[in-house]
């Protein structure tokens, strides 16, 4: 079993030094093991798990990348798990060997895309991505109510940094000659094609404001006319509303995140600028996360929640606007029906 060869593989994967060598070994066999047997089981939905551990052990002695993101997510686990307790030193070490292994990660992820080719294996990219966006949702997951008071550029890109990391899903498209190569019967192949739907229901970018909830249409002076080139909210309004009308469950997890991914080239410099309708929009879809529910995206997302309505509160006077702010304001729990009624 690949667990048992981790005491020979981690020191040279990770080139430990000769000093730290056992302290490190112990560490990082204890927060494997817990990935396999308890994280991977909190990840997302069920379709998802098979994918975690079919593709994690067997590869990860080939992907340094892909075990120090297996290791950072593990070990942010285990601190979630401890936070109620006193023992400071084991949290410290907790939250400092998850810091470790992330920017080792990213370290060596961003050598690999700039070797890699397109015969990459798809599985392992999407396994890849998909613990960097549940990594990038952990940490440092309270955000300040104020984060967007005060118009500090770094709080803002880290209170967004979930978004860019869904950036990555772009790549995979259900269409794409990489995926028609992938296995049909895969675990991957099936996570990628549950982003949409044979009708193409969560990629649907047609014109003008047929379906759309009457409230945004107002507030994003959407009109029949209305296209992706000539509204910078249309493409954003249509992707997201088919995600208001889901039954909420776990299973939509790769729906929402894909939803991130795809809207994010187009939401970055409204977010940046901290536009109202943009914090609006983003606010409703990371409202719509409390369904995944799972521990390293609540409370991330309720407490961005948390600071948009803050923000909207103190800095804008639309009253339409401040109608609609109940679905985020209670973190999804009610007022979703508001956006559906005409009237200003």
């Amino acid at each position: 079993m690949a667990i048992d060869n981790l005491s020979t593989n981690l020191d040279q994967l990770f080139a430990a030094s000769t000093a730290d060598r056992t302290s490190f070994r112990s560490a990082d066999v204890r927060a494997l093991q817990h990935f396999y047997a308890e994280t991977a089981l909190t990840l997302g939905p069920l379709a998802l798990v098979p994918v975690i551990q079919q593709l994690t052990l067997p590869n990860a002695w080939y992907d340094p990348a892909l075990m120090h993101l297996a290791l950072a997510v593990s070990t942010a686990h285990q601190q979630r798990l401890h936070c109620r307790s006193n023992d400071h030193s084991v949290l410290s070490s907790l939250r400092l060997s998850a810091a470790h292994h992330w920017q080792s990660a990213l370290a060596i992820q961003r050598t690999q895309l700039a070797k890699t080719d397109a015969s990459q294996n798809l599985g392992i990219s999407v396994l890849k991505l998909s613990l960097i966006v549940i990594f990038t949702f952990a940490l440092d997951d309270v955000l300040p109510v104020n984060t967007f008071l005060d118009g500090n550029a770094e709080m803002i890109n880290h209170a967004i940094a979930p978004l860019a990391a869904c950036n990555g899903f772009r790549a995979f498209k259900p269409s794409s000659d990489r995926l028609i190569a992938l296995d049909q019967g895969s675990p991957a192949a099936s996570v990628l094609t549950s982003a949409d739907d044979s009708d193409h229901t969560f990629t649907d970018v047609q014109p003008g404001v047929e379906g759309l909830p009457p409230t945004f249409v107002k507030l994003c002076d959407l009109d029949s006319n209305s296209t992706c080139e000539n509204n910078v909210y249309h493409k954003i309004v249509r992707l997201l509303t088919p995600l208001l009308r889901l039954t909420p469950s776990p299973n939509n997890f790769v729906r929402l995140m894909a939803f991130g991914g795809r809207i994010w080239l187009d939401i970055q410099p409204l977010l940046q600028r901290r536009d109202h309708a943009a914090l609006l929009l983003v606010a409703y879809w990371l409202a719509l996360l409390r369904q995944v529910n799972q521990w390293w995206i609540l409370t991330r997302a309720r407490t961005a929640c948390d600071a948009i309505v803050n923000y909207l509160l103190q800095n804008s006077t639309d009253t339409l606007l401040h109608s609609v702010l109940l679905f985020p304001a209670t973190f999804g729990q009610q007022g979703v029906d508001r956006v559906w009624v005409s009237g200003r």
